[in-house]
């Protein structure tokens, strides 16, 4: 891969987003039972609770089966009051989790179309930021190895920008070549807290040269083996 005036595109990396596709449709899930329990469940233990408590008050405790069976209540005795503060908390639980659940899905809808893109000269995002590589005045790496992450700080004008290049959120190869191919451009004496790229050709060559070369002792031991004589 050329990396001189190539344009290198990096989409977004689907697998990274699915997490959060998972994490949000499970907190929506786990809603649906705190509003479950606030409409349904919680109001009709207390129902029960209140009725049975009456009958016990009122001496009548060895009526109670007769009485939950003719209104289809389970005939085990409730064991405990869900009180109409605790009835009206779950509502309030399953509308933050709710905020949260899509919260996650919007991060995953929003993501969908998302690139990075560099052609020799700038990058630009679909997002709508432009980073020249003329304009760039530090690359920090310090979170690179860990996380993947990249700071470009750059001029825009007066103002003093930054762009994150991120080689979890797309797809990792691509983005690993357009980092190479803005050092390569602004200079590696502009990187900080971290080491410059190895050409993307490079990697890909040695990598063909090693699959060759594993090819080729798998041969070898298979020819041994073959010329062996018999004992």
């Amino acid at each position: 891969m050329s990396t001189d005036n190539t344009v290198i595109r990096a989409e977004h990396n689907s697998k990274f987003y699915l997490r959060f596709l998972l994490m949000g449709i499970g907190v929506l899930i786990y809603a649906c039972f705190f509003i479950k329990d606030g409409a349904y469940s919680w109001p009709q233990q207390h129902e029960r609770y209140v009725a049975y408590t009456t009958l016990v008050d009122e001496f009548r405790g060895g009526e109670w089966e007769e009485y939950a069976k003719e209104r289809g209540w389970p005939t085990e005795p409730p064991e405990k009051d869900r009180t109409e503060v605790e009835i009206q908390n779950q509502f309030y639980w399953a509308a933050g989790l709710g905020v949260v659940g899509v919260l996650l899905l919007l991060k995953v809808f929003l993501a969908r179309g998302n690139w990075i893109e560099a052609d020799g000269n700038q990058i630009t995002t679909s997002w709508g930021q432009t980073v020249p590589y003329h304009t760039v005045t530090e690359i920090d790496k310090k979170k690179w190895a860990n996380k993947g992450l990249a700071y470009i700080s750059y001029q825009d004008g007066e103002q003093s920008k930054t762009l994150t290049i991120d080689d979890f959120k797309f797809k990792r190869e691509p983005t690993d070549a357009i980092l190479y191919q803005m050092e390569q451009a602004v200079g590696v004496d502009k990187i900080v807290n971290g080491d410059p790229e190895p050409d993307p050709n490079e990697v890909a060559n040695s990598d063909d040269v090693s699959t060759d070369d594993a090819s080729t002792d798998d041969e070898a031991v298979v020819d041994v083996a073959t010329t062996q004589p018999e004992k």
